[in-house]
């Protein structure tokens, strides 16, 4: 890194640390983490969280950018805040859900997706997560009706077209057998 970068850097460091509305540094933090710069995206995050230390969506991209680095302890622990402060936000726990489903938790995921859709029933992403952790689970019929659901939404959703292909499939092999 450069000096031009460093300082740069150490800029929207001192302004994510300045008391007020942090939304515009988080937006800027959005925005490295989406270009790949995730360790400095988190210094942002972790730099609000010091002055606004349950704001959720400097809790919420942080516990994004911990599982993108593998931290999923930190992970788990920014996410359950988020869904603790926010307990009405599907997003909150659509995010939580894809952590759990990360990790292996299938249980856990689909109780997360199934609230996210309790409280948006047209959110075609967590439609998607659903029906996969529960063709996870054999339950075929129930993941074809998600995958449906998700692609009356967003037609153009491939990764649910995929996933309605392969539910299809598998839920007519063990029909045969």
């Amino acid at each position: 890194m450069n000096l031009k970068e460093r300082r740069q850097q150490e800029k929207i460091l001192k302004k994510a640390r300045k008391k007020g509305d942090p939304s515009q540094i988080l937006n800027e933090a959005l925005a490295l983490y989406r270009s790949g710069n995730l360790k400095l995206a988190l210094k942002i995050c972790q730099s609000v969280l010091t002055v606004h230390p349950r704001h959720p969506d400097a809790l919420n991209l942080g516990g994004s950018i911990y599982l993108d680095l593998g931290q999923s302890k930190q992970a788990v622990k920014s996410l359950k805040s988020v869904v603790e402060i926010l307990p009405d936000s599907s997003q909150a726990h659509f995010n939580l859900g894809t952590l759990r489903a990360h990790q292996g938790q299938v249980g856990k995921a689909a109780a997360h997706f199934s609230k996210a859709l309790q409280l948006d029933p047209d959110f075609a992403k967590a439609h998607n997560s659903l029906g996969v952790v529960l063709a996870r689970q054999g339950r075929h019929r129930e993941a074809i009706y998600h995958f449906r659901k998700a692609l009356r939404l967003e037609p153009d959703f491939d990764q649910a077209r995929n996933n309605l292909k392969t539910a299809t499939r598998e839920e007519k092999r063990s029909r045969d057998q």
